[in-house]
């Protein structure tokens, strides 16, 4: 049970006409903030946890399989070590989001990838703050702990779409999720991948 949760209004009608189903509501960092949550991409299913199910794992090596990851909270799960291209960036982890990886302005110019940017092919997408538009691309490599991603598709977020002040380059959304099962610890801040062979 929660009590004295934050709530907001939010218009989601757009993003529910996107889904092709009704949203009613959105489970923010108000209600989260206290809990161990675990969501289940394969078999679609959210625990809640009272304790940590993973005791030892905080001191244990990453595996190709399992990845524990320290994050912190401001204003979105954001991690400080994936690599893209080589290259060291910041990331959040947004299960609100239906796609894979898709950098800001600022990932695309620390990436060097302005041409690839302007150059990919457009799409649309839609937000809780309305719809926008993206490019689609390739990234030539992606890693998270141990594992490695090679030509991994991603979005590149234009300049003046609502993604220019972020306080990371990266979103990584449930296009990669998918395959996980993914356990956040908000009170412990650490984020756990198990992939499902």
């Amino acid at each position: 049970m929660a009590k004295d949760v934050l709530a907001g209004a939010i218009d989601l009608s757009k993003l529910s006409a996107r889904l092709g189903k009704p949203i009613q509501g959105v489970l923010g960092y108000s209600f989260l903030r206290d809990r161990i949550i675990q969501i289940d991409y394969p078999e679609t299913k959210i625990r809640f946890y009272s304790e940590w199910p993973f005791p030892g794992i905080r001191d244990a090596p990453n595996t190709v399989n399992t990845i524990a990851m320290a994050f912190r909270y401001d204003d979105g799960v954001l991690v400080d070590s994936v690599f893209i291209n080589g290259q060291k960036l910041k990331a959040t982890l947004d299960t609100g989001s239906s796609g894979t990886f898709s950098l800001t302005p600022e990932g695309v110019a620390t990436l060097g990838l302005e041409e690839v940017a302007r150059n990919g092919e457009g799409e649309k997408s839609v937000g809780y703050n309305g719809e926008y538009e993206s490019k689609s691309g390739v990234l030539k490599s992606v890693r998270l702990g141990r594992l490695s991603i090679e030509s991994a598709p991603a979005a590149f977020w234009s300049a003046g779409t609502g993604h220019d002040k972020k306080k990371y380059q990266v979103n990584i959304g449930n296009g990669f999720f998918k395959d996980f099962i993914m356990t956040f610890d908000f009170r412990g801040k650490m984020v756990v991948f198990e992939k499902v062979e």
